[in-house]
């Protein structure tokens, strides 16, 4: 690229970061294309004079800034140029540990971060900071941007940070935290009586697969198991379709789409778990929670109890870029194995019950449910 050309490029994405430019980027209708016409160019050119002599604020743009700003400019929240530390941050989460204060959060569509679950024993839980509560503030800064939260709430072991959340009861509050390695325990398991096994799956990273596994071996007494996917938020396809596989027959587990509309399948093999489950799902068990309770919901094989799901069913790949940066960019849409669409849809549960603030309705209408199948 020649002196000429370059400029061009970095006068483009300098203002689309200052103009928030949309550029177009339909999935699965259109073929995305970032082409300026002369006339686009010469008003690009003139903009850029205006900015360099009116704009208040003067400042220089790092690489990491303006590559940044033309990857938001596909206005899509899980498309997102990784630098150093948020790469490294994502690396770490799929392996199930990494330094910082325990919560795992996603984005809504209005742009808020929610919390969507407090990961136990962490900073995060020791000092109450509730689940379901919005993020407002990272050391007195207000944030909105997803990589920005993840950055700055992960760090060194044994630093400080100071977290400012909206709680569900409309209060603003302040927690300041010190930053510890945190081993995700994605699998917890009980016996909840003689009968019924309960195995909670709060997220889906490397060792969930293997972790569900060896929980359900340890409950071997049960007659029948509680699988509980409320709040989570989904992680690592792979161990998402590793637990679908082991617990279903040989049937379709997904549909994947690109957009060039390629059609791709997931199957499960013959063999199955041989005795009665049911699914617990709410409005924050979303992606690959999704994509398993999809599947077993159109396998017949199960129920679904609680209330309807988030509705996230996109994937993203996280792709090196040869530097210890990354992208990750939404690469498919996934369907229920009858075909159903969940993206902004989500799954509604077989049985539709709401937990009450003192009572979990859901987890006393699956054991009623799971008993049914013993007679």
């Amino acid at each position: 690229m020649d002196f000429n050309e370059k400029k061009k490029y970095l006068i483009i994405t300098i203002l689309v970061f200052f103009l928030g430019m949309a550029v177009g980027n339909v999935f699965f209708d259109n073929t995305f294309s970032f082409h300026l016409s002369d006339e686009g160019e010469k008003k690009i050119r003139k903009i850029d004079k205006i900015l360099e002599k009116k704009f208040l604020w003067k400042k220089e743009f790092s690489d990491d800034e303006m590559i940044s700003s033309y990857v938001n400019t596909f206005n899509d929240p899980y498309t997102s140029y990784l630098n150093k530390e948020d790469f490294q941050s994502r690396m770490e989460m799929t392996d199930g540990s990494f330094v910082g204060v325990g919560i795992v959060f996603s984005q809504k569509e209005d742009g808020s971060n929610i919390i969507e679950r407090v990961i136990k024993g962490g900073p995060a839980d020791k000092a109450g900071v509730p689940a379901n509560s919005i993020i407002l503030k990272i050391d007195n800064n207000d944030v909105r941007d997803t990589n920005y939260i993840v950055t700055h709430l992960k760090g060194k072991a044994d630093t400080e940070v100071s977290l400012t959340v909206l709680t569900e009861d409309g209060d603003e509050k302040t927690f300041d935290l010190v930053r510890k390695k945190i081993v995700v325990e994605s699998v917890e398991s009980k016996m909840i009586n003689k009968d019924i096994g309960y195995v909670k799956i709060s997220e889906f990273n490397g060792r969930t697969g293997k972790l569900f596994k060896e929980n359900i071996k340890k409950l071997d007494s049960a007659k029948g198991y509680i699988i509980d996917l409320r709040d989570n938020g989904g992680g690592v396809l792979t161990d998402c379709i590793e637990i679908a596989d082991f617990l279903l027959g040989e049937q379709k587990i997904m549909i994947i789409k690109d957009n060039e509309l390629n059609v791709d399948e997931e199957f499960s093999d013959a063999k199955k778990l041989d005795k009665p489950y049911v699914v617990l799902v709410n409005s924050l068990s979303a992606s690959a929670s999704e994509v398993l309770a999809g599947a077993i919901q159109d396998s017949g094989d199960s129920k679904l109890i609680g209330v309807k799901t988030y509705g996230k069913g996109i994937i993203q790949e996280i792709l090196p870029l040869g530097d210890n940066t990354g992208l990750s960019v939404t690469v498919y849409e996934y369907f229920s194995p009858k075909g159903r669409k969940i993206h902004k849809k989500g799954l509604t549960p077989d049985i539709i019950i709401e937990n009450t603030e003192d009572k979990d309705l859901q987890l006393e209408k699956a054991v009623e449910v799971l008993k049914e199948s013993f007679i």
